[in-house]
């Protein structure tokens, strides 16, 4: 299992993956960076209030919150939120590839090992 971390292959597969996934979440971004007034003015649950405390959270915590954002649902949100309280763009995509860049190792290793249950060792 050890191998896996040395094979550059297998780097350059789980980065492109990462960072094209990374591109993806873009949209998000900048949906909440262009968008975000528009849709609390027009979804009254988004109250002034929640809106406040979601810019608390990323002035409290920073944008090392954009690392949990390869979660599902969650990111959505997270990426969202990071446009629409101005985390700079750089920073935003420094986050979120760093995040899926673990995630889609884990989801790699998990794969691996679960292969060799039923495949056997290799």
């Amino acid at each position: 299992m050890i191998d896996v971390f040395f094979d550059i292959k297998l780097w350059a597969v789980i980065l492109a993956i990462s960072a094209l996934g990374t591109i993806t979440t873009l949209a998000y971004y900048f949906l909440g960076k262009k968008g975000a007034r528009a849709v609390q003015e027009r979804v009254p649950q988004i109250t002034d209030e929640r809106w406040d405390r979601a810019e608390h959270l990323y002035e409290e915590h920073g944008s090392k919150l954009l690392f949990l954002s390869a979660l599902p649902v969650a990111g959505v949100v997270l990426q969202s939120a990071a446009g629409a309280v101005g985390v700079g763009l750089a920073v935003y995509f420094v986050w979120v590839l760093t995040g899926r860049l673990v995630r889609n190792w884990v989801l790699f290793l998990l794969f691996e090992q679960t292969l060799g249950l039923f495949v056997g060792s290799s």
